[in-house]
């Protein structure tokens, strides 16, 4: 999901950096030629919503290249078919990329909702830029080190996951003693780092270590690397459904109170540092963020109390990234909340004209994200058909359809003599996204004022028609 919080966040985002020197990206695929790809960089490390920095344009040889100017160093991504593509870039460089074959994903995968992109590590040759020239000074290999760096480690790692299962012995000290020894010369400050976090990750997944050891041996740093995906890794691992485990010891019995009864940001990261892992407010905040965003919907918490947290942040951030970052995460958990306006979109219908959700106020909307042949959905059909004749008149009932084209869509719809208003998914995820769409079918009822009245809706099988009939008449529609 991307960055919807319009021209303000963006311009908070890059206030936060210096731009200097330009970064070059370029190459040859002939399998991509004539395509655009996005280069996109995870501005929230918290709900992984990316931003755009630039768009690759491949010409019709396979040929491209681009131009990005910023400060640090910067992982970004590509979104290539199937796969992420990861590149860590740094000014003043330029990278000669290898793209991988094109796999674009099959309809099947477009349509699974547990389908996720394959990280990869692009293949890249680096050179530093020693003047406007671009002539180049020397070959670098940061991106082949964490490649190759990984790969070995989390070898190691399902080895020793296996050994902890058989509940067998394994030597993780000494591995990684061996490993590190590898790089003794390395003058990298930052894959330095990167070693060390991924060393906690082990040995945090050994569970042989308290978190206060792994904190104080691996995360403990003056502030959080929020752009290193190895210190994140570490993070969100370490305090994984941290508000569950805490609040059931006797150190975090307040935790709790401090949520629901007294929704105070204050009162909660002094619960939070009762705990020996959680030294200060800034560790407290990006805990209290991620398990804000992870555990919304699992009703532990009462979500009001939970974005009253999330203001209180936004307000009082003990460092300023916090507030866009709390910013994002209230926007996404609002999203579809009861009395807010949904996400509008543009769609073709049967007619191939394109119908947006402001073209449906004045009436009920029904919307129905749902496939042509899922099992869920076929059994709710006759039911859309029922409400769309009987109650057409105030209610629009209305299906997102996702199809592989729109002419299976329309010969779906005309083959089963339907016709309440459908609507081609035009192959746009991120529509998916935006409605939190788990499985299919998923519905939402919109009142005529164009806000959420149902999120989700009631399926038509299990009692939608009287429910909207309760509904009506409460608002005095009927």
């Amino acid at each position: 999901m991307r960055l919807r919080s319009g021209l303000f966040s963006i311009l908070l985002l890059f206030s936060t950096f210096s731009f200097g020197q330009s970064t070059i990206i370029h190459g040859v695929s002939e399998d991509y030629a004539n395509e655009k790809i996005s280069v996109d960089y995870v501005f929230n490390p918290i709900t992984n919503n990316t931003i755009s920095l630039d768009t690759i344009s491949i010409d019709s040889s396979g040929k491209f290249s681009t131009e990005l100017t910023l400060e640090g160093l910067t992982w970004i991504q590509l979104e290539l078919g199937v796969y992420k593509c990861l590149l860590l870039i740094m000014p003043g460089h330029k990278y000669e990329i290898s793209l991988p074959p094109r796999r674009d994903k099959t309809e099947a995968e477009i349509r699974s909702l547990f389908f996720e992109s394959i990280a990869i590590y692009i293949r890249v040759k680096e050179d530093v830029l020693q003047n406007e020239n671009l002539t180049f000074a020397k070959h670098c290999d940061l991106n082949s080190n964490i490649f190759k760096f990984d790969t070995l480690l989390f070898s190691i790692n399902d080895d020793q996951l296996i050994a902890r299962n058989r509940k067998e012995s394994f030597p993780i000290d000494s591995l990684i003693e061996s490993v590190e020894r590898n790089y003794k010369n390395d003058t990298s400050t930052y894959f330095s780092k990167y070693r060390k976090y991924r060393y906690g990750l082990i040995q945090m997944n050994s569970g042989i270590r308290s978190l206060k050891i792994i904190y104080d041996n691996y995360l403990s740093v003056e502030s959080p690397e929020l752009h290193n995906p190895a210190y994140l890794d570490l993070f969100s691992k370490m305090y994984e459904r941290f508000f569950y485990y805490f609040s059931r010891t006797k150190d975090g019995a307040d935790l709790n109170h401090a949520i629901n009864a007294e929704h105070s940001l204050s009162a909660l990261r002094r619960e939070l540092k009762k705990h020996n892992s959680i030294p200060n407010d800034t560790i407290a905040d990006l805990v209290i963020m991620k398990e804000v965003n992870d555990s919304f919907y699992r009703d532990y918490y009462y979500k009001e109390a939970l974005l009253i947290l999330l203001d209180s942040i936004i307000v009082n951030p003990s460092i300023p990234a916090y507030s866009l970052f709390a910013s994002d995460i209230h926007d996404k958990l609002t999203n579809l909340m009861i009395g807010t306006l949904p996400p509008d979109f543009e769609l073709l219908n049967q007619s191939e004209k394109r119908i947006s959700l402001e073209d449906l106020k004045g009436k009920y909307v029904f919307l129905v994200f749902c496939t042509p042949d899922d099992y869920s959905c076929l059994k709710e059909y006759p039911f859309l058909r029922l409400l769309h004749e009987k109650h057409h008149d105030y209610l629009e009932v209305t299906s997102v359809m996702v199809t592989e084209t729109l002419t299976d869509m329309q010969e779906f719809m005309k083959r089963n003599k339907y016709s309440w208003l459908s609507l081609f998914y035009g192959n746009n995820e991120e529509l998916l996204q935006s409605y939190s769409v788990n499985s299919f079918p998923t519905c939402f009822l919109i009142g005529p004022d164009g806000l959420l009245i149902q999120s989700p809706a009631t399926l038509p099988t299990e009692g939608f028609e009287q429910q909207l009939f309760r509904i009506m008449r409460s608002r005095g529609d009927l």
